[in-house]
């Protein structure tokens, strides 16, 4: 429960940074900083989103991470077995 709730308050925080990056934009554009509000919120959403449904796979793809077989590891696979036992 506590990750998920510190995970809200992050997706809150960024949520909250973006929208008022967006009302300063606004201002300093000269348009609508609400709605220039409402448009980094669409897109502190869309970031949100992707963030929680994607990072994995994004950090494990900038690691360059593959599945190894017994055969090609096969010491990993006895430390592995060593610690979950």
């Amino acid at each position: 429960m506590g990750a998920q709730l510190r995970l809200l308050g992050l997706f809150t925080l960024l949520t909250m940074l973006m929208m008022v990056v967006g009302a300063v934009a606004g201002s300093f554009y000269g348009t609508s900083p609400t709605g220039a509000m409402g448009l980094f919120f669409v897109l502190a959403m869309l970031i949100n989103l992707f963030s929680y449904f994607y990072s994995d796979k994004l950090v494990l793809r900038s690691y360059r991470a593959r599945v190894v077989g017994e055969h090609e590891a096969p010491r990993l696979y006895r430390i592995v077995r060593h610690v979950a036992d």
